[in-house]
């Protein structure tokens, strides 16, 4: 039995043989083909990469952890709430326009090739600056240049505006004046010696569709629903392009806290320096009639009544100045939220003493949204920003209940 069972496996075997002779040349031509096919899609297809980047939320209660610490000295936003404001100001519009603008990246170079282009970045033979003053600039346009030596390149590009500009010889540092703006190619000689007399694509890019083409292809995640960290990740088709794209944002962001922290103490500062200086010229004159006053009486043995009632005015003095300046607090407060656009930052009560809950509950909330505001501003206000409108209008209530 177990012999006739060999004896059938050894025929399929032979039939299975004979077929893949038969057809040898078939399963060849199939064989060759599948592999030039896939080293053609390894070749020619853009490959996308996925960069990522962490960043850690310090949500400390001390100075450097969030405008409402450094200035109430207390933490009114939730862990969770901090988070989801960090990644709208991660992923906010003016901060990676900001990111893109210090990057460059409205301008790209590309090596010509057969069948697709190549991205020359931060190696490219040539550098293209473009006058920016204009407001007349094309948003997207592209032109060629082709190297010829390393003082000349010829020009050309499909658009009208450049046509009489066709296969002309140009010199590198030359300034092409197309009427409303004008375009500078520059050489980069250390880059020319490595890559000689090449042919090359420069494309301009609308920064604003740009902007929005790379927050598209981002996203943050949080590791955890209560941890810190923020994880970004970032497409690209150029991975070191998306690596100081990651990078230059996250020090962006920093730097923007920074600056907002700064601009609150400047703030703060000057309002207490003002009122200091107010106090001092009160005082000062108190001090001055209190010595009068000891220099006409100073033969006249004063009472322990009388000294009572000159300790009394001295302490009544000082109140009085302390509440007038706590006045000049509460018509400051009165002015600004009466005003429409408040795009000042607003001192804090507790800078000149005043310990309302409530007030120093509602001002630490128009500082975190004012700070929100001023960054979600998109393509200078004139763009209807759902998250702007609605933190705009919470912030007209808090207004409004202060």
């Amino acid at each position: 039995m177990e012999q006739r069972l060999v004896q059938d496996s050894l025929e399929d075997v032979k039939k299975v043989l004979g077929v893949l002779l038969r057809n040898w040349f078939l399963i060849f031509i199939s064989v060759v083909m599948a592999l030039i096919g896939a080293f053609l899609v390894n070749r020619y297809t853009t490959p996308v990469y996925l960069v990522q980047s962490s960043v850690y939320i310090n949500n400390s209660r001390d100075i450097a952890s969030s405008p409402s610490v450094m200035l109430y000295g207390n933490d009114f936003v939730s862990t969770s709430d901090n988070l989801s404001d960090v990644e709208e100001l991660l992923m906010s519009y003016s901060l990676v326009k900001e990111t893109l603008e210090d990057l460059n990246f409205n301008v790209a170079y590309f090596k010509e090739g057969n069948v697709r282009d190549n991205e020359l970045y931060k190696n490219s033979p040539v550098i293209v600056e473009i006058d920016t003053a204009s407001i007349k600039v094309p948003k997207t346009f592209s032109f060629g240049v082709r190297i010829i030596n390393e003082n000349e390149y010829y020009f050309n590009s499909e658009k009208e505006t450049f046509a009489h500009l066709n296969d002309t010889k140009l010199k590198f540092g030359e300034k092409l004046d197309f009427g409303e703006f004008s375009v500078t190619v520059n050489l980069v000689p250390y880059y020319y010696q490595k890559s000689g007399n090449i042919s090359l694509r420069v494309s301009v890019y609308d920064v604003k569709n740009l902007t929005f083409k790379y927050i598209g292809s981002s996203e943050i995640i949080r590791v955890k629903r209560d941890a810190h960290i923020l994880q970004l990740f970032h497409e690209n088709e150029n991975y070191p392009k998306g690596i100081d794209f990651l990078n230059h944002l996250v020090e962006k962001y920093i730097q923007q806290e920074l600056d907002n922290k700064n601009l609150y103490a400047r703030k703060t500062i000057d309002f207490i320096n003002e009122q200091l200086k107010e106090i001092t010229d009160s005082l000062n004159g108190v001090e001055n009639r209190l010595e009068v006053f000891k220099e006409s009486t100073s033969s006249i043995s004063l009472t322990d009544e009388g000294l009572r009632l000159y300790t009394k005015i001295e302490h009544l003095e000082t109140e009085k100045a302390e509440l007038l300046v706590k006045e000049k607090y509460y018509d400051y407060l009165i002015s600004y939220v009466k005003e429409e656009k408040s795009s000042d930052v607003v001192v804090v009560p507790s800078a000149i003493g005043i310990t309302d809950n409530v007030l120093t509950t509602l001002i630490s909330e128009l500082v975190t949204l004012q700070t929100d505001n001023n960054v979600f501003e998109v393509d200078g206000g004139k763009s209807n920003n759902p998250i702007v409108e609605l933190k705009k209008k919470k912030f007209s209530e808090l207004k409004k209940n202060i």
